[in-house]
């Protein structure tokens, strides 16, 4: 571990998460959270997405959040709209009434090589719909505000209005104990807990921050109320970030509780050889610690399978909480899901009418295959009359193709040769050349010998 230097304001602490907040109610680990709702399923970021969650046995979700022209609070996750909409504008530079009449989310969405198709378009949700309609769920609601970094570098206009605005709206619903506020921004979520002191806030930390020939620490935040004299004594853009990171410095400056990384952080000598206890150590407090993102949408099959060792690992350094894309699978690899299998199909079961036959006969009821194909030739008229006075044959199942001139002819293989001896293919066949096929007298089944029929 570093010896960095005593520069922070002696009052800086981490804060604890209070008892009765959901982060400690929900005492099972980790908490899986869906990443901007289902969207293996569902378009990101929408009402949809998020509600079907509640038909899986997942923690919460994350969510993200701008502030528009005219103070509405939206989610989005980028500030360029056009991948997801396909139309190039700006977010934050519209206004909700601009974002409903020009914008749709489409209905096919492209990540990495991987195509989803989501049925239909879907409108940009706020986050006002979101807090409503989960206020009495249980579930952890995770506010990320966005964009990531300062707009205008930095603008605070815009910073200290979207800390105001989530503060206000988290209030408006008494969710200080069911959510959590946090951005890769540290401005952003001081301005948010200065709003409202009752917040649970943290922040993200991304493999990127430790570039230092691409990512300029001091820019960002050498100017952080409590941080000055800590970029002077760490001139090194590494070094700082190293140092933010190692002792929760920035935590500490807003009263924060918790962090999550880029799962590429976690054991990463570059960020930090500390295991999560040294971490806690040096924080001066227990601190909740989560991991983003598992099982992303642009991941080819290979690569999600090879995160499951990645995975593991996270787990036995301490990770609390796994932030991911396909909620499902991570609920089923730590035994939680509803369903062993993959919830990947659309749709519900029919119900057969109670007027049917099915219902009106006694069960088990016996069904000749194919007719009866001891007697006669499988799938032939014979067949099939034969079982009309056999009171005790409830029926017969038949086999079915589509011929060249879209006849229903009824055979079992596609090939001819075995049961007529002709080398003709069923569906390439019109049903005049078919009918001309006879049926043999006399077909082998091979291990039961040949059969010969009436």
């Amino acid at each position: 571990q570093a010896q960095w230097p005593d520069c922070l304001p002696k009052d800086s602490r981490v804060q604890a998460i209070p008892a009765d907040h959901i982060l400690n109610k929900k005492t099972h680990r980790p908490l899986i959270l869906g990443h901007r709702g289902n969207p293996g399923i569902y378009q990101e970021n929408t009402y949809d997405g998020f509600v079907s969650l509640l038909d899986t046995n997942a923690d919460g979700f994350e969510l993200d959040v701008f502030l528009t022209k005219d103070d509405q609070l939206v989610l989005f996750h980028e500030p360029n709209t056009e991948h997801l909409t396909g139309t190039d504008r700006t977010l934050y530079n519209m206004t909700y009434a601009e974002i409903l009449s020009e914008l749709n989310l489409k209905a096919v969405m492209k990540y990495g090589e991987n195509t989803y198709d989501f049925g239909k378009t879907r409108k940009l949700p706020l986050l006002d719909d979101i807090l409503k309609r989960f206020a009495d769920e249980d579930m952890l609601i995770f506010i990320e505000m966005k964009p990531d970094t300062p707009v205008g570098l930095p603008d605070m206009n815009y910073i200290n209005k979207i800390g105001a605005a989530v503060g206000n709206i988290v209030r408006k619903y008494n969710l200080e104990h069911k959510s959590v506020v946090n951005s890769f921004d540290f401005w952003k979520v001081r301005a948010a807990k200065m709003n409202n002191p009752k917040l649970v806030v943290g922040n993200y930390f991304y493999p990127g921050q430790y570039d230092p020939l691409t990512y300029d620490s001091h820019r960002w935040y050498a100017s952080f109320p409590g941080l000055e004299a800590c970029a002077k004594a760490i001139p090194d853009n590494l070094q700082f970030m190293q140092f933010i990171y190692q002792s929760g410095a920035i935590l500490k400056l807003y009263n924060g509780s918790f962090y999550t990384v880029n799962s590429k952080i976690i054991n990463n000598p570059k960020v930090s050889n500390l295991t999560k206890t040294q971490l806690s150590q040096s924080f001066r407090g227990q601190v909740s610690s989560g991991a983003y993102t598992i099982y992303r949408v642009a991941q080819s099959v290979e690569q999600i399978d090879a995160q499951e060792k990645e995975i593991d690992g996270m787990m036995d350094w301490g990770v609390d909480r796994l932030i991911a894309d396909d909620v499902y699978r991570l609920l089923r690899k730590f035994n939680r899901a509803r369903n062993k299998f993959p919830d990947c199909a659309t749709g519900s079961t029919g119900t057969i009418p109670e007027d049917h036959l099915f219902h009106k006969k006694n069960k088990p009821l016996i069904i000749g295959h194919r007719g009866n194909p001891m007697v006669y030739q499988e799938n032939t008229m014979d067949g099939f009359e034969s079982l009309i006075q056999k009171k005790y044959v409830d029926g017969f199942e038949l086999d079915v193709f589509l011929t060249k001139d879209k006849k229903l002819a009824v055979f079992h293989d596609a090939d001819l040769e075995h049961l007529t001896g002709e080398k003709m293919n069923i569906y390439e066949s019109t049903y005049e050349e078919i009918s001309k096929a006879m049926v043999k007298k006399e077909i082998d089944y091979s291990h039961g010998g040949p059969l010969g029929f009436q």
